[in-house]
């Protein structure tokens, strides 16, 4: 869980995204691999981003989950050709990191058609 302080504000607000397979929190990770960690603020032992990108992060962390839940659970559901049919699918998504999640359910709506 990434604790998050409001730039102005001081709220304190979290951002959490969990792996479904390891139960693992990698919301660092996902900001990390963008290049988009924010500023850490020691003395306050926490993150510092402005109200509009917290939002647009958890926006995207929850639109991401819900549709990372329902791609494990198709994985473990599907017969072994169509759930490795799906993860090369899913493997092959090239968007904006915005547009991920939308791809992700675009892909396991595709399932339908194995």
């Amino acid at each position: 869980m990434m604790d998050v302080k409001i730039r102005k504000t001081g709220e304190r607000e979290n951002l959490i995204i969990i792996d479904p397979d390891t139960g693992i929190d990698w919301i660092n990770d996902l900001m990390g691999n963008c290049n988009e960690l924010p500023e850490y603020d020691e003395d306050a032992g926490c993150y510092v981003m402005t109200r509009d990108d917290f939002e647009w992060w958890d926006d995207l962390t929850i639109r991401y989950q819900k549709a990372d839940d329902r791609y494990h659970s198709l994985l473990t559901t599907l017969n072994n050709n169509n759930s490795k049919k799906l993860f090369n699918d899913v493997q092959n998504i090239y968007v904006d990191l915005e547009n991920y999640p939308e791809a992700l359910n675009d892909a396991c709506d595709a399932c339908d058609n194995y």
